[in-house]
């Protein structure tokens, strides 16, 4: 910008005015249009020192404008956030933490996690005419390493090192997820029957299952397909399994293993408001299992995992079990109710088909006003709406339960065996500090009538201190 360009556009212009004023008043005197002459290009060269002034300041600004804007990129770090965002890269891992240790590529290709489980268990009761050691244990002491690798392979390896240190199995599996209608597993893994027994020990409401659950079977080694549909609102799995030990191994010749299961299961959401805080679910599970040589056995404690069995039915020859199972839990906010029922005809030896059942009814209720969480057809974690931190006034979830449970054995007895019935009461506080960690609470009182220790009562206090990730 320069100033010499205003003084000649404002000199051009006054030599144009002149010209007019002349012409203007070419009639007049002589001495009148020279003092109008002179007044217009007095008034023509203020105007050209006020335009100069003007067009100075300009070119200052102009220039200080200049030097803010160089000194602002010279200043800039190269990793300004106008710069564009990396791309991600499959190579380069990413860690965070979500109820445990997770990491994988930033691509999202490959996923793992880290985690594992502490129960501690403290203990104190009697058992009319019967056993029950006051003390205290690791329920369970798990570790195990699950992920995702290209996308739609997953895997899980878990292992339980309770009980003396001695390692054994739990979930050991490999799976394919890629498919649209059906997902596969191929390993050791639960058996897809029972809601009480496929909700996560470490997302139970009470500290031990209900007396039923004996006849759920657990982990064996197997083949299954499964999948959710409807947005969710369905779930199925459908798998057949070896009869296997602790270490999944199972084969024909072995006394106690080889023999297959096949079991079935589907669950359903008639109803599903406010994610998860008003629902009902319903379910229905079956299957058949067969034995060859092993003697079969049911026995159940009661709600407390120490001391005598209350029902025995001691071993007896049994070729094969129809199980079935009706399950419903409702829930409303911070209320909720779970019932099952469930069935086994056993064909042995003792006189054709001989059925036993049982069933429970729990209702649980928070406190501080969280609800049960759930998860493609179990309940799964809960997470305080305030975690345990005085000095922030956070107090935790508070949870109170209380279940009703009967076992019948008496069919099975009446054939030959050994066995009873038993009447199952327990009340339970559930503290959640935050979603990893809770303190629980149990009182039980069960009541059995068994053929060979008759008529006998016990009275269970339990306490858990639970950490998960």
């Amino acid at each position: 910008m320069k100033t010499s360009g205003f003084r000649g556009i404002s000199v051009c212009m006054g030599i144009g005015l002149m010209m007019l004023a002349q012409t203007t008043v070419f009639a007049q005197q002589p001495s009148e249009r020279e003092k109008q002459l002179e007044n217009m290009v007095h008034t023509l060269l203020q105007r050209v020192d006020e335009l100069e002034q003007r067009a100075n300041q300009s070119e200052a600004a102009y220039q200080s404008l200049k030097e803010q804007v160089e000194n602002q990129k010279s200043e800039q770090p190269a990793s300004s956030a106008i710069a564009p965002a990396p791309e991600k890269k499959a190579n380069e891992i990413d860690w965070s933490w979500n109820n445990g240790l997770n990491f994988g590529t930033e691509d999202g290709a490959f996923k793992f996690k880290l985690g594992g489980r502490i129960h501690n268990d403290w203990y104190a009761g009697s058992i009319d005419d019967g056993d029950f050691p006051d003390g205290t244990r690791f329920r369970r002491l798990w570790l195990n390493f699950s992920g995702e690798v290209y996308n739609d392979y997953e895997f899980r390896i878990q292992y339980d090192l309770s009980g003396a240190g001695t390692a054994r199995f739990k979930d050991v599996y490999v799976g394919y997820t890629g498919f649209d209608f059906m997902n596969l597993r191929l390993g050791q893994f639960k058996e897809p029957f029972s809601l009480e027994e496929l909700t996560s020990s470490n997302y139970i409401t009470l500290m031990e299952r209900s007396p039923i659950d004996m006849l759920a079977p657990v982990r064996e080694t197997g083949l299954m397909f499964y999948n959710e549909i409807l947005d969710g609102r369905v779930t199925w799995a459908v798998g057949a399994f070896k009869n296997s030990n602790a270490f999944g191994d199972g084969e024909e010749d072995d006394a106690e293993n080889g023999d297959w299961d096949v079991m079935a299961r589907v669950t359903g959401l008639p109803w599903y408001e406010d994610n998860g805080a008003k629902l009902l679910h319903l379910g229905l599970a079956g299957g058949h299992r067969e034995w060859s040589d092993d003697p079969l056995r049911i026995r159940s404690r009661g709600s407390f995992s120490r001391g005598d069995y209350m029902i025995d039915t001691g071993s007896f020859d049994a070729d094969a079990m129809d199980l079935l199972g009706a399950e419903m839990a409702l829930v409303y906010g911070p209320a909720s109710i779970q019932a099952e029922y469930q069935r086994a005809d056993i064909d042995s030896t003792l006189g054709g088909s001989d059925a036993v059942d049982g069933y429970y009814v729990m209702a649980s209720y928070f406190l501080t006003g969280e609800h049960r969480a759930y998860k493609e057809g179990v309940f799964s974690r809960v997470k305080p709406n305030n975690n345990f931190n005085p000095g922030e006034g956070g107090w935790g979830a508070w949870e109170i339960a209380a279940r009703y449970g009967y076992f019948d054995l008496t069919d099975v007895a009446a054939a030959g065996a050994l066995g009873g019935k038993i009447n199952d009461y327990t009340l339970g506080l559930n503290w959640y500090l935050n979603p990893n960690m809770r303190m629980m609470w149990n009182y039980v009182h069960s009541e059995s009538d068994d053929v060979s220790t008759g008529d006998q009562d016990a009275d269970i206090i339990e306490m858990r201190m639970q950490y998960d990730f």
